[in-house]
């Protein structure tokens, strides 16, 4: 459990087994300004959960010192280290994020979290533009079995099992109030993303 605090049943699951093509090395590890992209994300956020959970494809992968979950698929998308890391969660509500979202607000995590935990939806997902943004979202544990069914189907979407659970759409009226530039949803895939989001 994080600094010694009362269990929350919150995990945080972070998807870091990509291959980083466009970027030409490994993404969570980059230096950005003396420190690695991943934790951009996770230093504002992590006293919010019990335990932070990475799932990588290879152990080589592993990101110290957070603990390491590994996707044994031998296909690359975001659905399979989802559904490793929620059966590896020790906790009922998960929020889950991509390793390279530099800019996310604590607020709107709170939010996503409590509003989770107020209607008990399976997932609670932020709906940008008309587009689910998935790898920002809260999900429960009773996920997994509709995950598995969605899998077992051969559909790779992430979002494909959505129309399986119960689902809480987060507007995005909703989403300005904490985020109002949707900064929050911003991956940094190559060097040109390095530079434009990060200025000296």
């Amino acid at each position: 459990m994080l600094e010694n605090q009362k269990s929350k049943n919150r995990s945080l699951i972070i998807l870091a087994g990509g291959q980083s093509r466009r970027m030409g090395e490994p993404k969570p590890i980059l230096l950005v300004n003396q420190k690695r992209l991943i934790d951009y994300s996770v230093e504002r956020i992590k006293d919010l959960f019990d335990e932070v959970l990475v799932v990588v494809k290879e152990r080589e992968q592993c990101i110290e010192p957070f603990t390491c979950i590994l996707d044994n698929s031998r296909v690359y998308a975001p659905i399979f280290g989802l559904y490793a890391g929620l059966k590896a969660s020790k906790s009922f509500i998960n929020l889950v994020i991509a390793c390279d979202m530099p800019f996310i607000k604590r607020g709107l995590v709170e939010f996503l979290l409590a509003k989770a935990e107020e209607c008990m939806a399976d997932v609670t997902v932020p709906l940008v533009k008309g587009y689910f943004e998935p790898l920002l979202a809260v999900y429960s544990k009773s996920c997994i079995y509709a995950i598995e069914k969605e899998i077992k189907k051969g559909s790779l979407k992430i979002t494909g099992f959505y129309s399986g659970v119960n689902l809480e759409v987060v507007p995005e009226e909703k989403i300005r109030i904490f985020d109002p530039e949707f900064q929050s949803f911003v991956n940094i895939n190559t060097r040109e993303d390095l530079r434009a989001y990060f200025r000296d």
